[in-house]
């Protein structure tokens, strides 16, 4: 499996635009700013765990399985938490002191437990990863499922946004908006390649 280290490049600038926005913002709200710092912290976590796997992944014949699966499935669960977190974030500077209703809570939290349950049942299951008798790393027949998870937060996020927008600052809307439509691309991207 052929590694490009350019996405993760990639994520770095927008992560580095999102805290850069965030920052120039001193009104945030404490909940927001909460899920904001979580958010980061997933993304950050989740680029240098795909980093450390790369190697594992590559040097799988001197990395024990156990430590090559269980480094893949923790930085698949902060990589995916990632378009989750999203989600609240926007939820939350939209409607900072509106009570969550049982469908937001569904609707925000129900898919990542899904891609949670698959990647921890995937040493079982091979579902969303593997590796083979020879050590080799493979996608299971699961992964697209991860892709359309993020998807889904992607476009719940850009739909909330777009119908809020007049609770939203011009710069925030940007920001939603540029984020949403470029992970959205790269999403359908790797889906395609």
């Amino acid at each position: 499996m052929d590694y490009i280290i350019h996405y993760d490049v990639a994520a770095l600038l927008v992560t580095l635009m999102i805290i850069v926005q965030y920052y120039s913002n001193r009104r945030i709200s404490l909940g927001v700013r909460r899920v904001f710092v979580v958010m980061l912290m997933m993304a950050v976590g989740s680029n240098a765990l795909d980093l450390v796997t790369v190697y594992t992944i590559e040097h799988s014949q001197s990395v024990p399985l156990v430590l090559n699966y269980l480094l893949n499935m923790t930085y698949l669960i902060c990589f995916n938490s990632v378009p989750a977190i999203y989600y609240i974030y926007v939820r939350e500077a939209i409607k900072p002191s509106v009570k969550w209703s049982k469908w937001e809570y569904v609707s925000a939290f129900g898919p990542l437990l899904v891609d949670v349950v698959l990647i921890l049942t995937t040493v079982f299951t091979h579902g969303i990863f593997y590796f083979t008798d020879e050590l080799v790393y493979e996608h299971g027949s699961l992964m697209a499922v991860l892709y359309v998870s993020a998807f889904y937060y992607m476009i719940a996020a850009l739909i909330q946004t777009i119908i809020h927008k007049n609770r939203l600052t011009r710069s925030q809307r940007f920001v939603v908006v540029f984020y949403s439509v470029g992970t959205i691309v790269s999403i359908a991207f790797q889906l395609l390649v």
